[in-house]
């Protein structure tokens, strides 16, 4: 485990235990950033409370998941903003591809952001390029090597904890109809309970959440998805991750280009 994490939980155990934040140690206040360890970091967002404009839709089943989010692809007028840690080349994945592309044929402004080291699970390399060769904006898969190089001669030799588990799903963000889902699934045949037996006679199966929202949360959601796009073109400009002075991932700029 990384110093960051080891580092991260010595400062929640300490809030379950009831400490102050008068009582944490300077160093980890400097290192949080603020003197509340958790709330108040930027990137951070606030409990919001729930307006009569939101709505929440809990997506407990893998066939419900998969098909809420082919019809969410299908009535995108605008855009469609993705954000997963694996995108594998199964049937799941070629079925998201295909709807994908064809959205961005037809004009809709198509975003995808893949962890690097998540993105080599299942082929995933392959259909990511299909998908750039398509006009489709992919992030997260260029630079793996210079990016690890960086971190490892720089301030983080442990880079390989540093994965993006972010998953994301927006759409329309821009418009009065937007709507984000939210949760752990990847976009993979186990994630959505497909997949074949394997010779034991098991299902190879994820049991996962999501929760599609729509509301103040989608605004949340869409900067998060901002921040991680600007960082991850920086990435694919320059071929490392920091640049001394800058704050590449606090960046929520506009992403439209």
């Amino acid at each position: 485990m990384g110093l960051k994490r080891i580092l991260f939980f010595l400062i929640l155990l300490s809030q379950i235990g009831g400490l102050g934040a008068e009582e944490i140690p300077p160093s980890f206040r400097k290192l949080t950033c603020s003197n509340n360890p958790i709330i108040t970091c930027k990137g951070i967002y606030p409990l919001r409370e729930i307006d009569k404009n939101d709505s929440f839709i809990p997506l407990y089943e893998g066939q419900d998941a998969l098909s809420f989010r082919i019809k969410s692809i299908r009535s995108a007028t605008r855009s469609i903003y993705i954000q997963t840690f694996i995108f594998k080349n199964d049937e799941v994945g070629r079925l998201i591809a295909r709807e994908l592309i064809k959205k961005r044929k037809g004009g809709i402004d198509v975003k995808i952001i893949v962890d690097n080291v998540g993105a080599i699970n299942g082929g995933g390399k392959d259909i990511l390029n299909s998908l750039e060769k398509s006009g489709i904006e992919v992030l997260g898969i260029s630079s793996l090597v210079g990016s690890a190089l960086d971190q490892i001669v720089s301030d983080d030799p442990g880079w390989i904890n540093s994965l993006h588990h972010t998953k994301l799903w927006i759409v329309d963000a821009e418009t009065s109809n937007s709507m984000a889902i939210i949760g752990g699934r990847n976009i993979a045949n186990e994630y959505f309970s497909v997949a074949e037996r394997n010779q034991l006679g098991f299902k190879n199966l994820w049991t996962d959440f999501d929760v599609a929202v729509k509301g103040k949360m989608v605004d949340d959601a869409f900067d998060l998805f901002k921040r991680d796009v600007n960082y991850f073109r920086y990435i694919k400009k320059e071929g490392r991750t920091t640049e001394n002075g800058k704050d590449i991932w606090n960046n929520s700029s506009d992403i439209k280009s």
